[in-house]
């Protein structure tokens, strides 16, 4: 348990000195640049980071539908970050 604790601890701390704000159990990203690419090539934006449970957090992000009128959301669980990088 105390693994989780530290590995959780330091990952708000490398995510708060990037630019993002702790909200609750979540990580907040305000500035728009922040995106990633999944490996199809789709670039996404990351709105914020779900630390509820350390072991498995959850990303979630968006991306513009085709039109640029509606936005897609989508959650990134753990198991799915290998699919994506940072732009």
């Amino acid at each position: 348990m105390q693994k989780d604790k530290s590995v959780e601890n330091y990952v708000i701390e490398t995510l708060l000195s990037l630019g993002a704000s702790k909200v609750d159990d979540s990580i907040k990203f305000i500035k728009p640049e922040l995106q990633i690419r999944h490996k199809t090539g789709v670039k996404y934006t990351v709105d914020e980071v779900d630390m509820s449970d350390p072991s498995s957090p959850i990303v979630n992000a968006y991306r513009y539908d085709e039109t640029g009128s509606g936005v897609v959301p989508i959650q990134i669980t753990k198991k799915e970050f290998k699919d994506y990088d940072p732009v």
